[in-house]
């Protein structure tokens, strides 16, 4: 294997932690609050169903279309690497 080939399989992908936070800022409130207590504090679906007032099927629901929302505010970036930034605010 190629020097080269080697440092690109180990090179972690450079993120603008500031774009994904910038993303996040332009969500609706109810999507910062879905997005904030599944995958930010790591709430389970019923947890944050408590928090929100809705069933955990709503609360699952609408997380999806929050991701939705958040990757089309910061396309190219994985949703893993989104989701990791994101975790940071904690």
């Amino acid at each position: 294997m190629s020097a080269a080939l080697a440092t690109q399989q180990v090179t972690a992908p450079r993120v603008d932690a500031g774009g994904v936070f910038a993303a996040f800022a332009r969500l609706s409130p109810d999507d910062r609050d879905v997005l904030g207590l599944r995958v930010i504090a790591g709430f389970t679906p019923a947890q944050a169903a408590v928090g929100l007032g809705l069933t955990p099927a709503a609360v699952e629901q609408r997380l999806a279309a929050a991701r939705r929302r958040l990757r089309s505010t910061a396309p190219g970036i994985p949703d893993d690497v989104v989701t990791e930034t994101l975790r940071t605010l904690c």
